[in-house]
């Protein structure tokens, strides 16, 4: 078995996801970027604005915003904010990782609340990949852990579910998904992904909205979910 240790382990990225009721970047997207930019000064890269056709889907990127170091982005939809930070390779622990992400989501969030913007659902996705022992690949590994009578010794394999549960008094969404790194001629058999998507449900939200303190708290107790994972492993 492969030890879940951070000698193994390398976290590769955050994201947030806050959902809108309603925002219209459309007519003056590069005003809405300069004003964003001065809130989020990390974001020093020059801004990308996207040739989006009016009718598309209001869930396309008209902006995307990022630091020039390439750590920290944003993508900006008529009614959602991404906020990414990629890890870099570098060797943080989870809780610095998370320290220096939740400081940058609540600028953000603070934006959202200043803009008068109402966010009706919150999204935490974070990947992270496991290295396995000498001799075994990802997909034995999920193979020998998390299934039966399965005679083939199997290539690629993907473990996904979902189940509910109540993170900061509402009825959330967690979904676990684990597979190996590439595939095909690119497959990197040792190197198993692990991605913990945790949201909101959208069917209860309709009505919902969240306060800066409200959005914060659910985020915190999702994080909790996701450290939770990390130290269990494989325990999920």
């Amino acid at each position: 078995m492969a030890s879940a240790t951070d000698n193994n382990i390398q976290i590769n990225n955050f994201q947030v996801a806050l959902f809108l009721k309603s925002l219209y970047v459309s007519q003056q997207p590069l005003e809405f970027a300069t004003k964003l930019t001065r809130v989020l000064p990390f974001l020093d890269g020059s801004p990308m604005i996207l040739p989006v056709p009016q009718d598309a889907p209001l869930i396309v990127p008209r902006i995307i915003l990022s630091s020039q170091n390439k750590q920290y982005s944003c993508n900006i939809s008529s009614i959602r904010f991404d906020l990414f930070i990629n890890n870099m390779g570098h060797t943080k622990n989870l809780q610095d990782l998370k320290g220096d992400f939740f400081s940058k989501v609540n600028l953000l969030i603070n934006f959202v609340e200043t803009e008068k913007f109402q966010v009706n659902r919150i999204g935490f996705v974070t990947n992270m990949q496991f290295k396995m022992l000498a001799g075994m690949t990802s997909a034995e590994y999920i193979k020998d852990h998390f299934t039966k009578n399965i005679n083939a010794e199997p290539r690629e394999m993907i473990l996904k579910f979902l189940y509910r549960t109540n993170l900061s008094s509402i009825d959330s969404n967690v979904s676990i998904q684990m597979n190996q790194k590439g595939s095909g001629l690119k497959l990197q058999e040792n190197l198993l992904l692990l991605q913990t998507d945790i949201n909101t449900i959208p069917d209860l939200m309709s009505e919902r909205v969240f306060s800066p303190d409200e959005t914060m708290s659910f985020l915190n107790e999702a994080f909790i979910v996701v450290k939770s994972k990390k130290e269990d492993f494989p325990e999920i």
